[in-house]
């Protein structure tokens, strides 16, 4: 019996070894986004790799700070150049963005615009995305 769960202790930690956790790579990754100087909150940010690979998502608060997601259980973004858009959705019906809102999406929407460039090297903090639209 010992010798049983030896095996399934071995099995999981094999796997982590492996590379089939977790680990993928991705570095910490938060910061702020401005629009005309505002925070820009209720912001969805997502960073797409140039490569093709899996993009990394979070979600501006009141003061337009966010923290990146690579997937549910892992933090962070991959290395590498990226383009960064932002989406916007109502909570109510026939609610409009606010002017910090608007000065992003405007810009670097995922439906309008050009992405925002921006290359990662390593985990970071901070990152202040401030566009301006010269209003």
């Amino acid at each position: 019996m010992p010798r049983q769960f030896c095996g399934l202790l071995a099995l999981p930690i094999l796997c982590l070894l492996s590379g089939c956790g977790p680990n993928v790579g991705a570095v910490t990754l938060n910061g702020t986004v401005l629009g005309d100087g505002a925070p820009a909150s209720g912001l969805t940010v997502q960073f797409s790799p140039v490569t093709g690979e899996r993009p990394s998502t979070g979600f501006t608060d009141a003061d337009g700070r966010f923290e990146l997601r690579y997937s549910k259980d892992v933090v962070g973004v991959l290395p590498g150049k990226h383009h960064v858009t932002f989406s916007w959705y109502p909570e109510a019906e026939g609610q409009k963005p606010t002017p910090a809102q608007r000065a992003v999406l405007a810009q670097h929407g995922d439906d309008k615009g050009e992405p925002y460039a921006v290359e990662i090297t390593g985990p970071t903090k901070d990152l202040v995305i401030a566009v301006e639209t010269g209003k």
